[in-house]
Parts: structure tokens; C-alpha cells; sequence
């Protein structure tokens, strides 16, 4: 059963890097969605210490492992996850995908549609912070949106379709990659248990799977903008 490598050795810049974002003061950033100013997140001495604990967990389990613990399907189909980056997945393993990005029914799908079984943890993609937790979304039921600077860019992560009662953040709140914001559910305009995940960037919504494909994995590039 494959196992999850222990962490490599970090290049001195790279690690100059990840722990320069945990300042102790909040920093402005460009306007988002809605118009509104974000400030960078920041992380406690504490935070720092459950991450790397998280990271000693991921090193001693195997991804089918941890994916039978939190009740997700596992599926390489479309990805793996790489659980030490900077910019993930919005699930700890690889999960199915049942619709990609676009036209269906003679309408936009902006999103994907991911399969991970109903109740499996959903985590934020990057570190960030939170624009919108609501369990009144509309169409997309119970739904998060979450800023993040990647690159200088102000992108934004939307899950949607969770369990009513399985949020774990709120509106103004600084999350770091991996952490977990809800569980996934059947809420809003949906016909089975999945993930709708969108991702937005100057108000448009865009393809998350090259995006994904392209950053997830990355271990530079999110930042707080100076």
C-alpha cells in the first residue's frame, strides 16, 4: 500500500518564504469580490505548530488510509494531492469528478463537480481568508468563498452544496491550505451529494482543472501582498 513520503528538504528560499506569511500584523490587499478590502492572513506560533504536526500525520499514513479515515472515495482519476504544498486540491486524496467546466444544457457550468461521497471533508485550497460562509447561498445551498493572493493575484475558491451544519468557518476568518471548511452535502440546486467548486478571478469565473493542474502542488507563490 503506497505511503506518503516524508517531506523533502526544503530549499532555504522556499522556507524563508512559508514562514515569512506568519507575521503577527494583517495586511491590505487589493479589493476582491463585492468591492471590499482583505487583509492577509496571519498565523499564530500555535498554528505553526498544528502544521507541522499535520505534516508529521500525512507522513506516517498511507493516502488510501486516510481517505477510508474521513470517509472519502479515493480516486486517481483526475488527481492526486500533494498534502505538504502550498496550493491543493479541495480534498486531502484524489476524488472522482462526475461534470468539468462548461456548456451543459445550453448554459455555463462554471465549475467542477466533484464526487467524494457525502460528509467528506472539504478543505480550502490555499491559505486565505474568508469572504462569504453562508448556509443560505441559494443555488448553491451552503457555500464558502475564500480570497487568496497567488502569484500578486487576488483569486477566490467557492465550494458549494454542503451539509447544512457542517460549517467549520466564518466571514473574516484567516484559514491556512488544508484546513477544513465543511463537509460536502446535497444543499441549493443539486441532485446528489457532490462538490460544485468554482474558482474567480477579476469577477469571472474560470476553469479550475488546468488551473489546478498547473499550481496545485506548488510550494511558492501565496503570499500576502506588501
Amino acid at each position: 500500500m503506497p505511503r506518503v513520503p516524508r517531506r523533502p528538504a526544503e530549499p532555504a528560499h522556499l522556507r524563508d518564504r512559508r514562514w515569512s506569511r506568519r507575521a503577527t500584523r494583517y495586511e491590505r490587499l487589493p479589493r476582491g469580490i463585492g468591492g471590499d478590502e482583505i487583509q492577509a492572513f496571519v498565523s499564530s506560533s500555535d498554528l505553526q505548530s498544528d502544521t507541522i504536526e499535520r505534516v508529521d500525520k500525512f507522513s506516517t499514513a498511507s493516502l488510501v488510509d486516510i481517505a477510508q479515515e474521513q470517509g472519502i472515495d479515493y480516486s486517481t482519476s483526475v488527481y492526486t494531492n500533494d498534502p505538504y504544498a502550498l496550493i491543493q486540491w479541495p480534498f486531502m486524496v484524489g476524488v472522482g469528478m462526475s461534470y468539468g467546466y462548461g456548456m451543459r444544457d445550453g448554459r455555463l457550468h462554471e465549475g467542477l463537480d466533484l464526487v467524494p461521497g457525502d460528509g467528506a471533508p472539504v478543505q480550502a485550497i490555499a491559505g486565505g481568508r474568508v469572504r462569504i460562509a453562508t448556509e443560505t447561498g441559494g443555488n448553491y445551498g451552503v457555500t464558502v468563498y475564500i480570497d487568496h493572493m497567488i502569484d500578486g493575484e487576488l483569486i477566490t475558491s467557492h465550494y458549494s452544496h454542503m451539509q447544512y451544519g457542517s460549517l467549520r468557518v466564518e466571514a473574516g476568518q484567516t484559514v491556512e491550505v488544508g484546513d477544513i471548511i465543511g463537509k460536502v452535502g446535497n444543499t441549493g440546486r443539486s441532485f446528489g451529494a457532490h462538490m460544485h467548486f468554482e474558482l474567480v478571478v477579476d469577477g469571472a469565473t474560470i476553469d479550475p482543472l488546468p488551473w489546478l493542474q498547473e499550481n496545485a502542488g506548488r510550494y511558492d507563490g501565496v503570499a500576502p501582498v506588501s
